[in-house]
């Protein structure tokens, strides 16, 4: 089934700039709707009536996706964590515990949205370190809780 939600309504309902490309966000727009589908069943995320909480919800969980990609940028000298771009302007982006609390508030914010509508019976609960975010071990491209 596809996506409740597309790229422009990420970019309104979440203000992402416009110089973030198309590319960083639909791989997680797809992969919230997969994860938002298992959450609820087929039926639920067909439902017209709960189209809205269901957006909401689609959107709060690629935004936890997209958070750990949005704030890593990598240049030759490898990972950045504070630049300068024109002139005297000074970007500084979150730390890696930084990252893993946004990341893990919109993946709570999407699971408290559909909490009455899940059909888990157990949904593992987001990391609470970084270890916990950033563990490899598992080979996954996302952190357990995540999948």
């Amino acid at each position: 089934m596809a996506a409740l939600i597309d790229e422009t309504y990420m970019r309104t309902t979440f203000k992402i700039h416009k110089d973030v490309v198309s590319g960083r966000l639909l791989p997680y727009i797809a992969v919230a709707s997969r994860k938002l589908q298992s959450w609820v069943g087929a039926a639920n995320y067909a439902d017209s009536g709960l189209a809205e909480i269901l957006k909401l919800a689609e959107g709060s969980l690629a935004m936890s996706f997209l958070t750990l990609n949005l704030n890593t940028n990598v240049r030759p000298q490898g990972l950045i964590k504070v630049e300068k771009v024109e002139g005297e302007v000074t970007i500084q982006y979150l730390s890696p515990a930084e990252t893993a609390q946004t990341s893990a508030q919109w993946f709570e914010q999407a699971e408290a949205l559909v909490r009455d509508l899940l059909q888990l019976s157990d949904l593992p609960a987001p990391p609470q370190t970084v270890e916990e975010t950033l563990d490899c071990d598992s080979g996954s491209t996302f952190p357990e809780w995540q999948i």
